[in-house]
């Protein structure tokens, strides 16, 4: 090992050699009786099983391992080895036999309740500079907030195809490593993989090689390289297309003390930024939503409704659209936090200066604006702050500019929903049209007529009338009322609804 070796980098306290391959030992132990992957589940709670009897084997014997010998692929084949190199030396073992399958769980490690500070370790890329750019980028810093987003295998397609080996197992991605170079055998195999972070089972992205001289490399060293030889750029780390949901990653901010306006106007932004559905409405921040509501005859069914968000709902909402950051003193280093509550409550207040959305009522069906345009596209709209529930059945596109025969098809569509009704005369016919066309444009009207319906019987279709209108227009149908004893009573009925 020492015959060639020499130094390959010098940073004072950090000394990193370069030498001949060592010698590498490795245990074979014969099974007691057959171990089945078939046996479980799926592939994962197989490889659970597997690693545990590893961990338990070496705690028996008081040996460490290394994380690839817990993967039951170890499990179908012997080490490699050059095929011009020195046969392999092989010593047999005498002792007691050990069924490791046998053996009891071993005991977790007790966890210290001080805390250190972390270590630095010869491949810990705190730094990296991108050689499109030259910018200097804190690796460490992005993965704070970006590990649980960065879709790597995504990126790798998109930017170097060529590096993927066309493998794919349960969602790992086969692929070149990036530090072939220093493998024992130099050549390019099956030993890497990457893993998007929507389909890691951890919630991160994964970069592993199998190799001894990379399986203590972390994936930021991975990414570090990648991008010190162009496989991937800075500017990829935050690409929406390779972010999950395709989104941009939230925003950092860090919480100083004495600069909370800075911080309120910075979360705002994150806000509008993320699209969490706020909007504001008079003197609250409010959102929609799906609540179980009573409605005739003592029936629940799912309402949306504006919910004012108050207290600690803001919390939750800035937590989500940013990374909040504050200085510990302790690690000398900026940890995250979730969004301070004085920053919530400070927002709350700010009546008056909210750049949110306004809205001013919510829609189940497609209607017209004041100047005559159409209201079809779901969400906020901001020309009238009126909001078209997204849940709703999707209706056919309505024409900017319809002609006289599409106005006359649409309205042989209505009438035919009464066609069988019992109406005096066409006039009366032309009430129930109109009552149905208001309910739809009620928003775009400064004054509408009241409707009314009666008939001589019961039974004529008067109550059904009013559903067809409300239906069309709100997706339910009409609420009803007690018309009360006297016209008095039945003014304080209608006032109140009002």
């Amino acid at each position: 090992m020492v015959k060639g070796a020499a130094v390959a980098s010098d940073e004072g306290d950090m000394v990193t050699f370069r030498h001949q391959p060592c010698p590498k030992l490795r245990i074979v132990i014969p099974l007691a009786r057959p171990w089945r992957a078939g046996a479980y589940d799926n592939h994962n709670a197989a490889n659970a099983a597997w690693k545990q009897r590893i961990e338990a084997f070496a705690a028996a014997l008081g040996l460490r391992h290394d994380q690839p010998w817990t993967d039951t692929s170890r499990l179908f084949h012997l080490p490699r080895r050059p095929a011009d190199g020195p046969p392999p030396e092989v010593a047999l073992l005498d002792g007691t036999d050990c069924d490791i399958l046998a053996l009891p769980k071993p005991a977790k490690p007790k966890r210290t309740s001080r805390r250190r500070k972390a270590q630095a370790h010869p491949f810990d890329p705190m730094e990296v500079v991108d050689p499109a750019t030259a910018e200097v980028f804190d690796l460490r810093r992005w993965e704070r907030g970006n590990t649980s987003r960065f879709q790597v295998v995504t990126a790798l397609t998109a930017r170097q195809p060529g590096v993927l080996r066309g493998k794919v197992v349960d969602g790992k991605y086969h692929i070149r490593c990036v530090n072939a170079a220093s493998h024992t055998s130099g050549e390019d195999d099956f030993a890497t993989i990457a893993i998007n972070a929507s389909e890691s089972e951890s919630g991160r992205f994964v970069i592993h090689c199998m190799h001894g001289h990379c399986v203590e490399r972390g994936h930021l060293a991975f990414l570090k390289q990648m991008i010190e030889r162009r496989w991937l750029s800075v500017r990829d780390l935050s690409e929406p297309a390779f972010q999950v949901g395709g989104r941009p990653p939230p925003p950092t901010i860090r919480y100083v003390a004495g600069e909370l306006p800075e911080a309120v106007n910075h979360a705002e932004r994150a806000l509008m930024r993320a699209d969490l559905g706020l909007l504001q409405r008079g003197t609250f921040i409010v959102r929609t939503g799906v609540v179980r509501a009573t409605i005739d005859d003592g029936n629940q069914a799912d309402r949306r409704r504006i919910i004012a968000r108050r207290e600690r709902a803001p919390v939750a909402a800035m937590t989500q659209a940013a990374r909040w950051e504050r200085f510990d003193g302790h690690s000398e280093e900026w940890v995250g936090i979730d969004a301070p509550l004085v920053v919530a409550n400070t927002d709350l207040q700010r009546v008056g200066r909210w750049r949110l959305p306004v809205l001013t009522g919510l829609l189940n069906a497609s209607t017209l604006r004041t100047d005559g345009s159409i209201l079809a596209h779901p969400g906020c709209d901001p020309a009238t702050g009126l909001l078209l529930d997204a849940s709703v059945r999707r209706f056919a596109p309505v024409l900017d500019e319809p002609t006289r025969e599409d106005a006359r098809a649409a309205l042989d569509v209505l009438a035919s929903l009464i066609v069988n009704f019992p109406f005096v005369s066409g006039a009366d016919r032309s009430v129930a049209l109109s009552a149905i066309l208001t309910a739809c444009i009620r928003r775009s009207l400064p004054t509408a007529p009241l409707h009314a319906f009666d008939a001589p019987v019961a039974g004529s279709g008067k109550s059904k009338l009013v559903d067809i209108a409300t239906l069309i227009a709100t997706g339910r149908v009409a609420a009803v009322i007690a018309q009360g004893k006297d016209e008095e009573e039945l003014q304080r009925r209608l006032g109140a609804l009002m």
